[in-house]
């Protein structure tokens, strides 16, 4: 299909990041190391928005800013109630605009997140042949 001319522009994109994130679902590690990818970038990003107090120099506040995103991504276990009070405290010390913006990006994350988690999981299914 993806060798068709008339093929629309939105759907070829599509499916040359479906072939870069999972291989057409026969890799396991790509979508992995995507989300390592997301975790990363979404947390610089993080560090660029704005201060929180405890993180006084760059490096406190990008190891701040990642557990966040680690947080947006695996809202269980060890990371469980870090964004809540993440962005309490960002709140705090940003304005309304800069917290809209991040909870925008937090759940642009997430969602990318779920996505990455489906590929991984399609993956699995395909290698092991679960039907």
């Amino acid at each position: 299909r993806r060798a068709q001319r008339d093929l629309p522009i939105l759907e070829a994109q599509f499916s040359d990041l479906y072939a870069l994130t999972s291989d057409y679902g026969a890799s396991m590690l790509r979508p992995l190391i995507a989300l390592l990818v997301v975790v990363l970038c979404f947390g610089a990003v993080y560090t660029c928005m704005g201060n929180t107090p405890e993180a006084i120099t760059v490096y406190a506040r990008f190891e701040s800013a990642l557990t966040f995103s680690a947080s947006r991504v695996f809202p269980f276990g060890a990371f469980d109630g870090v964004s809540t009070a993440w962005i309490k405290d960002f709140t705090t010390h940003n304005g309304g605009h800069a917290t809209f913006a991040l909870r925008l990006l937090a759940t642009l994350e997430s969602l990318l997140a779920i996505a990455l988690a489906f590929l991984f999981g399609l993956a699995v299914r395909r290698r092991f042949q679960i039907s």
